[in-house]
């Protein structure tokens, strides 16, 4: 396989109904009848990639529940869980590349005409499959349709209007929606998370468990989030030289688990969070995700009105980062536009 075919680490799971939420959706896949080609598409970070790799043991499953509870110990759940089933396979991009291209699917379709080793079903997932490049998407899409024998794919996507309308129409799609506030609160605090803190990570999670759990985690990801939404606060009407100085302190940012092209797309995501926020409040809607910053959302819209314009602002710039744009560069210039 090509090298964006990668051995994953053990799934952070215990066992299937560690997974949060999504109760319904996997009902619905299970009393759904076969169907060769899948889609889980989604919000990032609602563990549709986890969900993914929970359905393939499923189909593979010795004794497949009809419901929950999902916990399984028959040995293809076991090695699933383990990341170290023969016929679970990841299709991913490569540290560093921004797309998966026309050779990583003619490798992988080659790849799909090989017998499983053991399992009844071969599984393939193919993670953030927006990524794909039209040409590979099109190169796929006769196996999308029929797959060869034994084999089972899964597309995930978080940007399901990325794919082509031809693949969407090969696949049957499973839309995950975020898990309720409610609900990740008391997932946090049976953790031992304080009620406080849980609410706040809750909050800023936006539905996402693993984003949530991270927050508690790693306090280095909170104090880059807080870095990053200090920066923004005073970046309008500020001097050119703050400017660059904001700018360089956020291109040099510690978010654990990511750099470079992934770093960037965090910043932007957050961001576009924090000034969605900052419309809300305009708007007089006191629900937003980043509660404990109320105040200061209120005094930045006093500040700066214009929230609509930033927005477009962020987007223009999304755009530009999906190509091979200099981050430095990039960076800079968003905050130039945001101080105006």
């Amino acid at each position: 396989m090509a090298d964006e075919v990668v051995v994953q680490q053990a799934l952070p799971l215990g066992n299937w109904d560690d997974l949060l939420g999504h109760q319904q959706e996997r009902l619905r896949l299970v009393r759904g009848g076969s169907f060769a080609s899948l889609l889980f598409s989604g919000p990032q970070g609602l563990g549709k990639r986890l969900l993914a790799a929970w359905y393939g043991a499923h189909v593979n499953c010795q004794s497949p529940p009809a419901g929950p509870p999902w916990s399984c110990s028959c040995s293809n759940c076991r090695l699933v869980l383990k990341n170290s089933h023969p016929d679970v396979i990841w299709l991913e991009r490569s540290p560093g590349k921004l797309s998966l291209g026309v050779a990583d699917a003619r490798e992988l379709i080659h790849h799909l005409y090989l017998k499983p080793y053991q399992a009844r079903s071969r599984v393939c997932i193919i993670s953030e499959a927006e990524r794909l490049t039209e040409e590979a998407q099109s190169a796929l899409l006769k196996t999308l349709e029929e797959p060869p024998d034994s084999n089972l794919l899964i597309l995930v996507a978080s940007q399901e209007s990325k794919l082509l309308p031809t693949v969407q129409s090969r696949c049957r799609i499973t839309r995950f929606r975020p898990v309720e506030d409610v609900e990740l609160m008391g997932w946090l605090e049976a953790k031992g998370c304080p009620a406080e803190a849980a609410a706040r990570y809750a909050g800023l999670a936006q539905g996402s468990p693993g984003r949530a759990v991270q927050l508690w985690e790693q306090p280095a990801l909170w104090e880059a989030l807080e870095t990053l939404l200090d920066a923004l606060q005073e970046l309008p009407g500020c001097s050119l030289g703050r400017c660059l100085e904001l700018a360089a302190r956020c291109e040099t940012l510690k978010v654990p688990g990511l750099d470079g092209r992934a770093q960037l797309e965090w910043i932007l995501h957050n961001s576009q969070a924090y000034f969605r926020d900052a419309l809300l409040v305009k708007a007089g809607v006191p629900h937003v995700i980043h509660r404990h910053r109320l105040a200061l959302l209120e005094e930045l819209v006093k500040k700066q009105p214009q929230v609509q314009g930033w927005l477009k602002i962020l987007q223009e710039s999304q755009d530009y980062a999906t190509a091979n744009v200099n981050t430095r560069l990039l960076l800079q210039d968003l905050f130039l536009k945001l101080r105006r």
